[in-house]
């Protein structure tokens, strides 16, 4: 054998010694790792103390239940959608009177909306509502303004 010979085997029995400790470390590192994770796992709790796991789910039930929260949330969902409701309704009211103003008005120029300072969440959603009112209305009264031209795709005359 030659020096050249004996160097390609050492190099061939190092990378295989590498492969080997590579594959090993990666076991190690991926078992670790697993452990890691089932121990911060709260599902790996349950399914080994299901009776503890079922009576912290019962006490935590109960202590949140008489605190009042749930109905506290309950009424405050109820709360919101009743301001919802109303800010809603305010919106299509400004709508029918931006409708109304623009037919009995003599000039043909679009009716500004009137600058809205919302003020708390009522408000904000308000003038959401509003906005979105008025701009649908001015493209739609725009489109009364514009002269008949056959909508696109249609055959023209």
């Amino acid at each position: 054998m030659t020096a050249i010979e004996d160097v390609r085997r050492e190099l061939t029995e190092t990378r295989l010694r590498m492969d080997a400790t590579a594959a090993e470390l990666e076991s190690v590192v991926s078992g670790r790792i697993e452990r890691a994770k089932e121990a911060v796992d709260p599902r790996h709790y349950a399914r080994e103390y299901p009776w503890l796991a079922l009576g912290i789910a019962l006490g935590v039930g109960l202590a949140i239940g008489m605190t009042g929260a749930d109905r506290a949330a309950a009424a405050a969902v109820a709360d919101g959608a009743k301001k919802a409701a109303s800010a809603v309704g305010d919106g299509a009211a400004s709508a029918k009177d931006a409708i109304l103003e623009r037919f009995k008005s003599d000039n043909s120029d679009p009716v500004e909306a009137p600058p809205a300072e919302p003020t708390g969440v009522r408000g904000k959603l308000k003038a959401a509502v509003d906005n979105l009112l008025y701009d649908g209305l001015q493209q739609f009264l725009s489109g009364i303004d514009a002269p008949n031209v056959p909508p696109p795709g249609s055959p023209s005359v």
